[in-house]
């Protein structure tokens, strides 16, 4: 519901903001060509004391199409090399086009121009796979998520 006050639109967004609008259990689709990578996440995730997380994972960019479509996940890891000629920031765009905008987080264990310019323009957040820290992983995974939620929330009530 859009307010028809500035004013109220601020407080709303700013009580929004400072609200938990990151679940205690996310979902996450990571989409990766080697079943050992979303495995070894998950341990790490595992370790959490704040989030309790589920993975599901998609080896192809086609089952990655089809499963971020039903968009039952709170967030989704994107390996950048997939099968074929397609790879993850392919896969990105289409979700876009298609209308879903994430959150996305582009999960790879290398990253070059190319990557970091489409990264910039596509406003993602980069994980490397080599990341191992509980903390870091679960901060930039609920960060992602909260940021995602709120950007939407301020589209809603602007746009």
């Amino acid at each position: 519901m859009k307010s028809t006050n500035l004013n109220e639109t601020k407080h709303e967004i700013i009580k929004l903001a400072e609200n938990h609008i990151v679940p205690e259990y996310i979902k996450i689709l990571c989409i990766d060509d080697n079943p050992n990578d979303p495995e070894l996440l998950l341990a790490v995730l595992s370790k959490s004391k704040k989030v309790h997380y589920k993975t599901e994972t998609a080896s192809t960019y086609n089952d990655g199409l089809t499963l971020i479509t039903q968009q039952k996940h709170d967030i989704y890891l994107i390996d950048i090399k997939l099968d074929g000629a397609n790879d993850g920031l392919d896969l990105i765009e289409e979700c876009i086009k298609k209308g879903i905008d994430g959150p996305f987080v582009i999960w790879s264990g290398y990253i070059d121009e190319r990557v970091y310019q489409r990264n910039l323009t596509a406003n993602l957040n980069f994980l490397s796979k080599n990341e191992q820290n509980i903390y870091i992983l679960d901060n930039l995974i609920r960060y992602t998520i909260k940021n995602w939620k709120l950007s939407s929330k301020v589209r809603e009530y602007f746009c």
